[in-house]
């Protein structure tokens, strides 16, 4: 009985541990905290946030997106579709960029988290994640708005990785 003994202590010190409040977790691993883009907590997943364009003429563009992942991964994704013009048509907000780089048009972005909201898990039948940046996006001003009113009718991209197979590995096994 020592086993189930010893499983059981674990197991309450791991509970009692979470209680505590003390996360291990690490918010930013920017190397110089000053330029970090979230002001130390770039690290953070499941959010919702606003890009606020703003030109030297004192024009003002929103774009509103989400990410799965750390939200410094997807910025970082943004600035590679500014810097290359390969990428200038990767998301709407790269195609704005870059007609104000074309009109030599000077800018500033400010970077904000609206919201956080839990992703996809393969057990509910919603994305929450996704129906609140839909919801960010219909309650934005359209007039700075560049997000396009066709991505409220799309489908999430995160249950994809939930299924078994994909439809060209259903038509592969299906040959036999």
């Amino acid at each position: 009985m020592t086993n189930m003994a010893n499983i059981i202590k674990s197991h309450n010190q791991k509970i009692l541990n979470e209680n505590n409040g003390v996360s291990n977790e690490r918010k930013c691993n920017c190397r110089n905290k000053d330029l970090c883009p979230r002001d130390g907590a770039c690290l953070t997943s499941n959010v919702i946030y606003e890009a606020t364009v703003t030109t030297t003429t004192g024009d003002t563009k929103t774009y509103i997106g989400m990410t799965e992942h750390e939200f410094k991964t997807r910025y970082n994704n943004h600035k590679l579709s500014f810097r290359d013009r390969k990428h200038s048509h990767s998301t709407v907000l790269s195609k704005h960029i870059w007609d104000l780089k074309d009109s030599n048009t000077d800018y500033q972005i400010n970077w904000r988290i609206i919201k956080r909201a839990n992703a996809y898990r393969g057990n509910p039948s919603r994305c929450n994640l996704y129906l609140s940046e839909k919801l960010c996006i219909l309650s934005a001003c359209d007039i700075s708005l560049l997000n396009k009113k066709s991505e409220l009718v799309t489908k999430g991209r995160h249950e994809n990785k939930f299924f078994a197979t994909t439809n060209q590995n259903r038509r592969r096994f299906n040959r036999c």
